[in-house]
């Protein structure tokens, strides 16, 4: 492994809903790389037992707020916590690579934010949304999970974020020019579960409006 970080230069951020079946596994590989943190979304299975017994950390929602807002919970925690230098988001539903970590980090002085563009995407409106965000944006697939932020560079910003403004992780493509934003190309597996968002049958409409209305909104 080329790249190891302390606790507190880097943490894994993992938004959580009825995750039990990849989540331990997931938890058990990246403490070989920093600490993690797992936002629990009010799961009914046991995703907070397994969070709470091998995760550095664990938040609860009081109930099922969603993706977004577990995210942006996640960030916002660790926002207010100085010794926090880069936090990667990462999904509790086996889609993510391990293999794919040391990519980010390799690039993490540089930038800002880095997206992990994935090689397919899940939905007709994900491949949508990819044509005209990288020809607005310079980036390929915004509604990928797997993103590294510089806390202390972003703090700010991040103190700004609205978690009930869902825009399904989003909210980084109206950070403005000054924000360096660097599109990784990343491999992903493919889901052995059907995602949490998949149970909601208008997502793919949702995804779409959350997108217009982030063309809409002004830089912040």
């Amino acid at each position: 492994m080329k790249y190891k970080l302390n606790q507190y230069e880097l943490v894994f951020l993992i938004p959580a809903y009825n995750e039990s079946k990849n989540l331990k596994r997931i938890l058990y590989n990246l403490r070989n790389f920093g600490s993690t943190i797992v936002v629990n979304d009010f799961s009914s299975d046991t995703t907070k037992n397994i969070a709470e017994k091998y995760s550095t950390l664990i938040l609860s929602n009081n109930r099922n707020y969603g993706y977004n807002y577990s995210i942006i919970k996640g960030l916002k925690y660790l926002a207010k916590k100085t010794r926090y230098k880069y936090v990667i988001t990462f999904d509790a539903d086996g889609q993510h690579k391990f293999s794919e970590i040391e990519k980010f980090l390799s690039q993490r002085k540089k930038f800002d934010v880095i997206n992990g563009s994935r090689n397919f995407f899940n939905r007709p409106s994900e491949k949508i949304i990819s044509e005209i965000s990288y020809k607005r944006y310079g980036v390929k697939d915004p509604l990928s999970g797997m993103k590294l932020y510089n806390i202390p560079k972003l703090r700010k910003k991040i103190f700004a974020l609205n978690p009930l403004d869902n825009t399904f992780g989003m909210f980084f493509l109206n950070w403005g020019k000054d924000v360096k934003i660097f599109d990784l190309k990343i491999k992903v597996n493919k889901k052995n579960k059907i995602s949490s968002m998949d149970l909601n049958n208008n997502i793919e409409t949702q995804f779409l409006l959350s997108f217009q209305k982030i063309i809409k909104k002004k830089f912040t």
